[in-house]
């Protein structure tokens, strides 16, 4: 687990460089309402949103160097397509938008010290960047089938979390599938908790050193 949370913070440093070109379509929104914490939801997008891959300068090697390859993700306005539907002590909050990417997303590691396995990444902001609330976690899974999920949700983390993958897409289609288990809070409080979730796919990191 400690190697697994390791990893994820070089890859949550290594967001920021994620290229991010929005269709010319624009895009239309709703929003969802939830309760708690961490609940609510944020404007759907709408046409199709291309995802690029890390740039060179990110410590994973040159994916992305000279201009990322785009990679769309089929939307539908005011249709959320790509989302995680939490459910953390009974109340639904719904991740329904990207970080510092166009949509939530998943990555696949392809192998090296960190691989292979896939990195998971949500985030719901309540319409201002200030509010975002990110759930972003990582799996040894890279097809269907089950497996240990270490992460974490705001500042609670994944202390005993089973996911499942039912469908792994092709880069720019969906990875589909649920997670259950406990989280732990900072203070020691532990919260069951299960989500059921659809993400894009966007390329996969080159192997590590």
């Amino acid at each position: 687990m400690g190697r697994h949370l390791v990893l994820l913070s070089i890859l949550l440093a290594a967001c920021a460089d994620v290229v991010i070109e929005p269709s010319d379509g624009g895009s239309a929104g709703t929003s969802s309402d939830g309760a708690g914490p961490i609940a609510g939801g944020a404007p759907a997008t709408g046409g199709s949103e291309p995802l690029g891959g890390f740039g060179g300068d990110n410590g994973f090697g040159g994916i992305g160097e000279g201009g990322a390859s785009m990679v769309g993700c089929p939307t539908i306005p005011e249709e959320d397509l790509y989302f995680v539907e939490h459910t953390q002590d009974g109340t639904v909050q719904l991740f329904n938008e990207g970080c510092d990417e166009a949509l939530p997303t998943a990555q696949r590691l392809t192998g090296g010290e960190c691989g292979p396995g896939t990195f998971i990444r949500a985030c719901h902001s309540l319409g201002a960047p200030e509010t975002q609330v990110e759930l972003s976690g990582m799996t040894s899974l890279v097809d269907p089938g089950e497996g240990e999920l270490t992460g974490t949700i705001s500042q609670n983390t994944f202390s005993d979390v089973v996911i499942t993958f039912d469908d792994v897409g092709e880069v720019g289609q969906a990875v589909r599938g649920s997670y259950e288990g406990i989280i732990t809070s900072p203070d020691g409080d532990m919260t069951n908790v299960s989500a059921v979730f659809s993400l894009c796919r966007v390329p996969d990191l080159p192997p590590c050193p």
